[in-house]
């Protein structure tokens, strides 16, 4: 990643000026101990201990300070670092392990280098863990996501489920690798039931986890009480083979009739909101009072791609929630690590 200083933004050419520049011990003069522990200790941008051969003649210098050659060749070799930090551009340039120095477990896929050629990528049985991907429009977010997503072995090993709001994935359908491991969904496909507690969960269990969900989703953390207690009379009052939809709590939340100045009625009105909006944008997928979608999903591994192009943000923060606390709750419930 090196190019030309002047294309560079000025803040990032600021850094390195100022860790390297205005932070750095002088060079030009005799190093004593105390001065090659610095360069070694505060500034591991200059990776001088990447070369073996800098080892040595920082040795050399260490045992005979006098000797002015061992002297201007260790300042030249500094310089040299200094200007290589500089022009990589790169802020994280002291942080990359040396060369050959990283044990790598049997489930580690690789998907990139770095600078010292050490492999960057990731461990599977981490994958569970939380993973914040972040960057500006144009810095290949999805680029590396779909190096990650082409990983046969990931996909064997693991279900990954993601919510696109481009569809800047169905070409992953064409990778002959991948044959018989991905599958596109659009918005309207999924067929779930919204109160229907993952296997091993109790109804109220999962009313409360949904009201969370809720609350969480929307910041209607207050009214998150209201919609609680009627969703966990609903479930109270269900058939044995079916559970209430979407559709029927809101029915019950508007049949609520409290006075119009109470607070009971804005929070009513606060929760009818979300939940009406939520059901003009992804209406289908809602209609069903029992339902083994996300049962037979989460059975087997690959890659499952919904599409949700025209849905809100908040509405995507509720439905991608709603799948991770399906899949933990059950893991929870069950005695199988989350």
């Amino acid at each position: 990643m090196r190019g030309n200083n002047s294309k560079r933004p000025n803040g990032l050419y600021k850094h390195f000026r100022d860790a390297l520049d205005s932070k750095q011990p002088e060079v030009r003069k005799n190093l004593s101990l105390e001065r090659i522990a610095e360069l070694l200790s505060k500034h591991p941008e200059l990776r001088l201990e990447d070369d073996p051969s800098v080892l040595q003649l920082l040795q050399m210098v260490l045992a005979d300070p006098e000797d002015a050659d061992a002297q201007e060749m260790l300042a030249l070799i500094i310089d040299e670092k200094r200007r290589e930090a500089i022009s990589s551009g790169d802020v994280f340039w002291g942080n990359y392990p040396h060369a050959g120095s990283t044990q790598y477990p049997e489930d580690f896929i690789g998907i990139g280098m770095m600078p010292t050629n050490e492999p960057v990528g990731v461990v599977l049985s981490q994958l569970q863990r939380n993973t914040l991907l972040v960057g500006p429009t144009g810095s290949g977010k999805t680029t590396f996501l779909k190096v990650l997503l082409c990983n046969r072995k990931l996909l064997s090993s693991v279900r990954v489920v993601v919510f696109v709001k481009k569809r800047e994935l169905r070409d992953l359908l064409t990778v002959a690798d991948l044959s018989g491991l991905v599958t596109i969904f659009r918005m309207e496909d999924p067929k779930l039931a919204f109160s229907q507690p993952p296997p091993g969960v109790k109804d109220i269990v999962w009313a409360n986890e949904l009201s969370k969900i809720f609350a969480q989703s929307y910041g209607r953390f207050s009214a998150q009480r209201l919609m609680n207690i009627k969703l966990c009379e609903l479930m109270a009052k269900r058939p044995s083979d079916s559970f209430p939809t979407l559709q029927q709590l809101v029915q019950v939340l508007e049949e609520l009739r409290p006075h119009f100045a109470s607070r009971e009625n804005l929070y009513k009105e606060s929760v009818l909101f979300c939940l009406n909006d939520l059901l003009e944008c992804t209406r289908p997928i809602w209609n069903y009072g029992s339902s083994n979608f996300l049962e037979v999903l989460f059975s087997s591994p690959g890659l499952a791609v919904i599409e949700v192009e025209t849905i809100p943000q908040e509405h995507l923060t509720f439905l991608a929630t709603y799948f991770m606390r399906w899949i933990y709750c059950k893991r929870l419930y069950s005695g199988k690590r989350p």
